[in-house]
């Protein structure tokens, strides 16, 4: 939640001040980055309000795992084998974001968590790219 709010303030004071009033004082851009993060953090307190706990925690949980899971083949994979290139890093988050979307469209995330079949998916993507291609690569270099 603080990055977020750091984030807003900075992303606030940028548009203002080169978009909206290039001539704004700092107490002028202060006040604009202050009262612009507490109306996006009110904002972003209401689904905490009418979303019940477990369903809050449920979605925080599938959201992640969604963005983080897809991502792990390029860290972790990328450090421990030296022919994934970026174009499997590409392939493989793609292809683990794109699954993720449709398992929970599908509702199949209450039956088998969404992590399993998104690392399934992109872990399988980035090694078939990378044997493809690794062989374009080394021909190139």
């Amino acid at each position: 939640m603080a990055t977020m709010m750091m984030a807003t303030g900075t992303i606030l004071t940028n548009i203002y001040k080169t978009q909206i009033n290039t001539k704004a004082s700092d107490r002028q851009i202060l006040n604009v980055s202050r009262w612009g993060t507490i109306i996006l953090a009110f904002f972003t307190l209401i689904p905490g309000f009418l979303i019940p706990s477990a369903q809050l925690t449920d979605l925080f949980l599938t959201l992640t795992y969604s963005v983080t899971a897809p991502f792990s083949f390029c860290v972790i994979i990328g450090i421990l084998w030296k022919k994934v290139n970026s174009k499997a890093a590409t392939a493989s988050t793609l292809v683990g974001i794109i699954v993720a979307v449709a398992w929970v469209i599908l509702g199949l995330n209450a039956k088998i968590n969404i992590v399993y079949p998104v690392i399934i998916a992109s872990y399988t993507a980035g090694i078939i790219v990378t044997l493809l291609t690794s062989k374009e690569d080394t021909a190139k270099a």
